[in-house]
């Protein structure tokens, strides 16, 4: 069975962080920028380098984390206190976005997440909001050493589904890792909001109603 020249869709692979989760930045970088001393302009410009990089693939241990943390900033800060900062920068289930979820996996769809995540949120995701429960695979950048938008994920994950890229549709927020998605083979959804996403899925008769 094709679908407008694709492979059938089999596997639906969701992001987290602001497709089903909230993500809280702006509220965390001023807290961050109080308890460190320093200034929130400089998280929110931060570059995608430095110890948060090797924790979201795993390279360094939470206990790394906060030391490599503490250490940068010239504060000795707890690790009670720093992970506690470090989890409120999630902001709770997005429901429209939970409620799409809920659908897709009463209909029977092969549902995965595909997270740039590291070990305290994804561990706080999981005993926190029920949404994670409706996924049978869950593949996450600091268990597999890689991240989005690297293509060498993507492939992984249509490996690891037996899977061809085609029949693996990504919902994801970051046109980058959207873009990287196509070039392996992926149909995707580009996430804006969950109305959005809704039609986009009823239009490939991927939901009902």
């Amino acid at each position: 069975m094709k679908e407008d020249g694709h492979s059938m869709v089999r596997h639906i692979i969701f992001d987290l962080g602001q497709v089903l989760i909230r993500v809280a930045f702006l509220e965390f970088a001023q807290r961050f920028a109080e308890l460190f001393d320093t200034d929130a302009q400089l998280i929110l410009n931060a570059d995608d380098k430095g110890p948060h990089r090797k924790f979201f693939v795993g390279q360094i241990s939470s206990e790394e984390f906060h030391r490599e943390i503490c250490a940068l900033f010239k504060k000795d800060v707890s690790l009670e206190e720093f992970k506690e900062l470090w989890l409120s920068m999630l902001g709770g289930e997005i429901p429209e976005s939970v409620a799409i979820v809920k659908r897709l996996a009463q209909e029977k769809k092969s549902l995965s997440i595909l997270s740039n995540i590291d070990a305290w949120h994804y561990n706080y995701c999981e005993e926190n909001y029920p949404v994670m429960q409706f996924f049978q695979k869950k593949f996450l950048s600091f268990a597999l050493r890689m991240r989005k938008p690297n293509p060498e994920i993507f492939k992984l994950v249509a490996r690891e589904l037996q899977a061809k890229p085609d029949e693996c549709l990504l919902i994801d927020d970051m046109r980058e890792n959207i873009e990287s998605a196509q070039k392996v083979g992926y149909r995707t959804i580009h996430f804006v909001n969950a109305n959005d996403l809704h039609n986009k899925l009823a239009d490939m008769n991927l939901i009902v109603g």
